[in-house]
């Protein structure tokens, strides 16, 4: 005599896959993550050019100097 056949438990559901709403959430963070990320790198290149442009004019009008004798007093 045959021995009777074994029954198997069915395998488990697989996992639902994520919400939609989530995945969005997600990817507007990242984008916007990215954008203050970029405009944080322009304001400080801006910053930094902006104090460079000013060395630049100061050195070069180093050799003027409007305070000089070139007033007459009046006694």
């Amino acid at each position: 005599m045959a021995p009777p056949p074994v029954e198997m438990a069915p395998p488990p559901p697989p996992p639902p896959p994520p919400p939609q709403p989530v995945a969005q959430v997600a990817d507007e963070s990242q984008d916007q993550m990215m954008t203050l990320a970029l405009g944080g790198v322009l304001l400080v290149a801006a910053i930094i050019l902006f104090i460079i442009i000013r060395k630049k004019r100061a050195r070069r009008n180093a050799g003027l100097d409007f305070q000089t004798a070139t007033h007459t007093q009046i006694e």
